[in-house]
């Protein structure tokens, strides 16, 4: 896809359609007939000064006369998003980049498709050649997260570009302005959703009722998993806790089938537990979350897509109305890139290299990198 201003056809068209001639025009604008006919045939273009008056004309505005388009639709922006992340794990990280940059000036006014570029060079950005380059593409990527949040009108984008922009924050090592971001208040935690289910249950609507409750677990449970992980590292040196906490985990993958649901999720499980046992110096919890973590990347999982199952039997609707659809955020040589590196790049792991176990484990991501 690409980006085409056409304002050749346009002014034939618009001229055509008020039933004038290319003279008449001319007179009106103050040129000569040659000059509109060169126009409109693409052979010259008006000079700025004269694109208020033409737009004026043809009572038009100025985008209009140019035929210039900067929203996308959501499935050309899921389109971009795909192609370009694609790119990313296969052509210089430069060259995408600045195709990313032409692009987002291009549609700069296009608030979902500006935080869908920061979304993706947010989840691309460990690719950059150097740490600098990296931390440049971040503070980039934070620039549209704080467009939308000032100039964008949708209070869900606003409140997701906060969101990615606060991760933007972290990675750059800036915490305290995470705080001064989204600190508030420890207000009690209050869902919209289950007042609208239990209105489209009081108007008959009970499929409706059925699907905003469905989305809703799906979310507050994998928002709960998150928490946990997060927890888990809070509190990485108290063994109690961690052993809680890791009974919690365990019983939540087994309750939802975490496994058949949403099996990414799982694996920075998996290598959080490990890192955690590792630092008890638990080396028998270490391999066994490795061997699980290992066993399910080299598993039938792949093509990666979101779904739902005999539970979540009424999301897949909603998942195909996200903006990346049920595909995700990084192409599959890039997830298995990053499983791989999830281990072998991991300095917890650094005292296991000479460990024979491990380096059969190293050796089965190896060659799921290569498949």
């Amino acid at each position: 896809m690409t980006h085409k201003i056409s304002i050749s056809h346009r002014i034939s068209k618009y001229r055509k359609e008020k039933g004038i001639t290319q003279e008449e025009l001319a007179n009106f604008i103050g040129v000569s007939k040659a000059s509109v006919s060169k126009w409109e045939i693409g052979h010259s273009f008006p000079d700025i000064t004269f694109l208020p008056q033409l737009a004026t004309y043809f009572n038009i505005s100025i985008d209009e006369l140019m035929g210039y388009e900067p929203q996308l639709t959501p499935t050309a922006i899921r389109e971009y998003y795909q192609s370009l992340a694609t790119d990313f794990s296969r052509k210089p990280f430069e060259k995408v980049l600045e195709s990313c940059q032409e692009l987002i000036k291009s549609y700069y006014s296009c608030y979902p498709f500006l935080f869908a570029m920061g979304q993706l060079l947010l989840n691309h950005c460990h690719l950059a050649p150097t740490i600098d380059k990296t931390e440049a593409t971040i503070r980039y990527a934070q620039s549209l997260f704080q467009k939308i949040k000032t100039e964008s009108n949708d209070l869900e984008l606003q409140k997701q570009a906060i969101y990615l922009e606060a991760i933007c924050l972290l990675q750059l090592k800036e915490p305290e302005h995470v705080i001064d971001l989204i600190e508030h208040p420890n207000t009690a935690l209050m869902s919209q959703e289950i007042l609208l289910a239990q209105a489209y249950q009081a108007t008959g609507q009970i499929e409706q009722a059925q699907e905003t409750l469905q989305i809703e677990i799906y979310q507050y449970f994998l928002t709960l998993l998150q928490l946990l992980q997060t927890y888990l590292s809070l509190t990485a040196d108290q063994p109690k806790t961690v052993s809680m906490i890791e009974n919690r985990l365990l019983k939540l993958i087994i309750a939802f089938d975490l496994e058949k649901l949403h099996p990414f999720v799982l694996f920075p499980i998996y290598l959080k537990l490990a890192q955690v046992y590792s630092t008890h110096q638990n080396i028998e919890k270490v391999f066994h979350y490795l061997n699980e973590y290992v066993r399910l990347a080299t598993s039938k999982i792949f093509p990666v897509k979101l779904k739902g199952d005999s539970f979540f039997t009424k999301i897949d609707g909603w998942f195909n109305q996200l903006p990346l659809g049920t595909q995700p955020p990084q192409d599959e040589v890039a997830v298995k890139k990053s499983l791989y590196d999830g281990v072998i790049l991991n300095p917890s792991f650094t005292n296991l290299s000479e460990n024979p176990s491990f380096s059969k484990l190293c050796h089965r991501l190896q060659i799921l990198l290569e498949s």
